[in-house]
């Protein structure tokens, strides 16, 4: 196995905790676009980001950092929530990688995220539920494997993911 794994999922799904475990199962690198696109943007937090440029200005670096990942292998890719509404990044994420829906109800995330002010579009309960509402089908959609995180450990999605992308 060369190709990426490319975690999706809305935000507080796990990406990034379950991102870390499976790169070290792998002895792989781990990324986190959300990571990229902060660093791209020159400011210091996704928040900063979203107040001085807008979400369109961080679709912008998230693209960005998208379309150079899917030039390199072996990486676990933890994707930001939104990436899925760009047919650009989906096809870039395919390129070189397996994605991996990890869905999660609305109400485990909302219980995950409550009070996290790192999150600039969870600021409003009834918003989130609207993107959470309008994204799921496209991580449905555009996913090679949807495993539901609900009842499992971090240690026992990760062994269900390398066992999906190692067939």
């Amino acid at each position: 196995m060369n190709k990426n794994i490319v975690l999706v999922g809305f935000m507080g799904s796990g990406k990034t905790t379950i991102g870390k475990l499976l790169a070290q199962s792998l002895a792989w690198n781990f990324i986190d676009t959300d990571d990229i696109a902060i660093k791209k943007s020159g400011k210091t937090s996704a928040p900063e980001v979203f107040e001085q440029l807008g979400e369109i200005g961080w679709r912008k670096y998230e693209s960005e950092a998208i379309s150079e990942l899917s030039k390199q292998t072996n990486l676990v890719i933890s994707t930001g929530g939104g990436v899925i509404t760009n047919s650009e990044n989906i096809v870039n994420l395919k390129k070189g990688g397996h994605l991996v829906y990890l869905q999660t109800s609305f109400e485990t995330i909302t219980s995950r995220l409550i009070g996290d002010t790192s999150r600039p579009l969870f600021t409003d309960i009834k918003i989130a539920h609207k993107l959470f509402e309008t994204r799921e089908p496209l991580y449905r959609e555009n996913s090679d494997w949807t495993l539901d995180t609900t009842l499992k450990t971090p240690a026992e999605l990760c062994s269900e993911i390398l066992l999906s992308v190692s067939r």
